[in-house]
């Protein structure tokens, strides 16, 4: 959708099982940025759900602890995702769009990077991918793995 209001709107409609919490926070950043370039954010958005599905595939273990290792390795390690400790109440640290050009934000702006639904035709992301447990372990998993992100603590 061209205008993200209509877009925000439309998620606004569906389910809360439904709505892609990127896509959501990626919308809302266009109306802070309207001048960002969003699609290459939404590219990025899809590349990492899909390399999510991937690490997701190889893993052996159903433990939460090494699922989070995993997906904090993943934002941390091979996209360069980053806390930003030095400018923490700047603005950009919450604008999905910015964080994704900067690799640096809010933990709740790197927990967005871990919560989109593109990686797979039926719609599975990465949320859904890593998720082989109950919704509220699975939350304190993806919380505990984007604290590591944001403060460096990955593997």
């Amino acid at each position: 959708m061209s205008d993200p209001r209509l877009a925000l709107e439309a998620i606004g409609q569906l389910p809360d099982t439904e709505i892609d919490i990127a896509d959501a926070a990626l919308q809302l950043a266009r109306i802070d940025a309207p001048e960002a370039d969003w699609e290459s954010a939404r590219r990025h958005l899809s590349d990492i759900a899909r390399a999510a599905v991937d690490v997701a595939a190889s893993l052996d273990s159903d433990n939460l602890a090494d699922r989070a290792m995993a997906l904090s390795g993943l934002l941390g390690g091979r996209y360069g995702y980053a806390g930003d400790a030095d400018t923490y109440d700047d603005l950009a640290n919450a604008n999905l769009i910015r964080v994704i050009e900067r690799r640096r934000g809010l933990p709740v702006a790197l927990e967005s990077c871990g919560c989109t639904r593109r990686a797979r035709p039926d719609g599975a992301g990465m949320a859904w991918t890593f998720r082989r447990i109950s919704w509220s372990r699975w939350k304190a998993a993806r919380a505990r793995s984007c604290w590591m992100c944001s403060t460096g603590a990955h593997p």
